[in-house]
């Protein structure tokens, strides 16, 4: 996941030379109502940083020599997502994928997402 650079707390999106990259894994347990996906633990740490989400990608693969796969964010992962606004990048799945993953703004994901009913201004902690 890239998080942008510190921006005093503007949230403007702005890059600069101190952007980050944070990884983070599934957590596998013998309960799946208790596992989370893997983006969970990146967005976890954007929080922490106070750093705005600007792009995300989940890569998986099932073992050291199979390829890698590029994976949608799921639904409650887009919800989660949208915290930081509905310009963030996603990495999506792509039969055709090739050697650069396609990234599309989340507002793409969900064009009819529930909170176009409301005007921005009533929807706390999200930037449109």
């Amino acid at each position: 996941m890239r998080l942008a650079g510190k921006d005093n707390g503007k949230h403007d999106g702005s890059n600069g030379s101190d952007a980050l990259i944070v990884t983070s894994v599934a957590i596998e347990t013998p309960n799946a109502a208790a596992s989370l996906c893997i983006e969970v633990g990146a967005m976890c740490e954007a929080m922490k940083l106070d750093r705005r989400v600007t792009h995300t990608i989940c890569v998986v693969r099932d073992d050291e020599h199979a390829p890698f796969t590029v994976l949608s964010p799921c639904g409650i992962c887009q919800e989660r997502l949208r915290y930081w606004g509905d310009d963030v990048m996603c990495a999506v799945s792509d039969n055709n994928q090739g050697e650069h993953p396609l990234f599309v703004p989340l507002r793409d994901l969900q064009p009819h997402h529930w909170t176009q009913v409301y005007p921005p201004a009533e929807l706390e902690h999200y930037e449109r």
